[in-house]
């Protein structure tokens, strides 16, 4: 390599490195002979060169520049942006997302924290295990059978951040030429992260549930996504047949699977049995995902799945490199957290929201502009479907402008536009004072 040639190379390193950024001036011609131990001809033919590749650029009687946009940026389509909403930003957060931030118990939090810090410190620099700590597991397991009747072993669960996480791991142990049903309308990241990893999917209807599930059975489809008991953002819990149809078309075919997201059905405010599918296949091909986004806070980050034997046994084999991202003083923070308060802490939420729900229901009810409300007993929102001409985004639009934070159903709709004017609506977050203010506000932008 000639002796200008090896000048260009260091210098387009610098510059591909970030060491000199796009628009930054360069040193000068004899600051280069000085640091490369060249000539002023050799360092005048690197620079050259390199303006004629278009790596820097130069000014008259001023030096060398770094060129602007010389890496090409990544294109972000509409099907890849979220928009990401911070409830901090609006007076009133009625999103489905919402928890009750004015309940949170942070004297809870400091006292447990304070106990790992001083009682775990020398294992919190420990690397933690690729499923999660054991104790954690042993906690989320027994939490599992007291308060959703699943019955599993700490070894069958794996522990990440957040159910986006668990999508990755689940995506690299099933067959690579699955393809996925997922409920439409239903949580618009599944299919986000299914474009990024090439793989095809069918909708199947949500609204008409006995409709998706042929859709299933008529399909290729082999992997299922659904939010059985209770299904976002629709509301609805899927009855005993409708779970047993998707178990048969589960039990008609060795590689089919069924992934049951439950995000919020630990809170339930009326004494109606309803069994996850998980326990009623047995587990049998059967992903079971579970989180602590609604039932501590969504900034925990904090979600786990129960995977079946042969899964499990594949997880093992091909993935011995995967390490769970939660930090470990976190870990044992949760695991204090749920075994001395999680349970009081959920019965006490479940309390809570039942007065929210209860209020939000009545505020919609005495209005003549809501249609239609669907409210099963369970989870954290409900869908209303209002009396306008507006549509649900003009109508989100004009409420965040008066600092209320509210999610149209058409944002969780794929290829098709909603029949009326239904809004995804959270009660967790607001007080009664507030939950009156926020409905009134919301109303008067129909």
């Amino acid at each position: 390599m000639k002796l200008y040639e090896s000048v260009y190379k260091q210098i387009e390193e610098d510059i591909k490195s970030g060491f000199y950024r796009e628009g930054e001036k360069l040193p000068s011609i004899i600051g280069f002979t000085k640091k490369y131990g060249v000539s002023k001809n050799t360092v005048l033919k690197s620079m050259e060169l390199l303006e004629y590749d278009g790596l820097v650029y130069s000014k008259k009687k001023s030096g060398f520049y770094v060129a602007d946009n010389l890496y090409p940026k990544l294109k972000v389509t509409n099907v890849h942006k979220r928009a990401f909403k911070k409830s901090e930003d609006y007076k009133y957060d009625l999103s489905p997302n919402a928890v009750a931030y004015d309940e949170f118990p942070i004297a809870i939090v400091k006292r447990l924290m304070t106990e790992v810090l001083n009682d775990d410190y020398d294992t919190l620099f420990s690397p933690t295990e690729p499923q999660g700590s054991l104790e954690l597991r042993e906690s989320i397991a027994y939490i599992l059978n007291r308060i959703k009747n699943i019955k599993v072993a700490p070894e069958n669960i794996i522990v990440s951040s957040g159910m986006e996480y668990l999508y990755q791991i689940i995506l690299e142990l099933i067959p690579g030429d699955s393809i996925f049903a997922i409920e439409n309308p239903g949580y618009d990241v599944v299919p986000t992260l299914l474009n990024a990893r090439k793989f095809p999917y069918i909708d199947i209807d949500s609204e008409n549930v006995k409709k998706g599930i042929n859709t299933l059975i008529n399909s290729n489809a082999n992997v299922v996504c659904t939010t059985s008991m209770h299904q976002f953002p629709i509301g609805r819990t899927m009855s005993a047949s409708e779970k047993n149809a998707i178990i048969n078309w589960m039990k008609s075919s060795k590689n089919n699977y069924i992934i049951e997201d439950d995000y919020d059905s630990e809170f339930r405010y009326a004494p109606v049995r309803s069994e996850r599918i998980y326990t009623m296949s047995d587990g049998e091909r059967t992903i079971y995902i579970g989180s602590f986004s609604k039932s501590i806070a969504p900034s925990i980050r904090c979600s786990y799945m129960i995977l079946p034997e042969e899964l499990m046994k594949r997880y093992e084999e091909t993935l011995p490199f995967m390490a769970c991202p939660i930090p470990s003083i976190w870990q044992k923070f949760l695991t204090k957290f749920i075994d001395k308060h999680y349970i009081r802490h959920v019965n006490k939420m479940i309390k809570l929201y039942k007065g929210r729900r209860e209020k939000m229901i009545e505020l919609l009810e005495n209005s003549s502009k809501v249609k239609r409300i669907i409210a099963e007993p369970v989870g954290m929102n409900i869908l209303v479907e209002l009396k306008t001409q507006k549509s649900d985004t003009e109508i989100a639009k004009a409420a965040e402008e008066k600092g209320v934070l509210v999610f149209p159903l058409s944002r969780y709709l794929r290829g098709t536009k909603p029949t009326g004017t239904y809004l995804s609506l959270g009660f967790a977050a607001l007080d009664d004072e507030k939950m009156e203010k926020a409905i009134a506000i919301l109303l008067k932008c129909c």
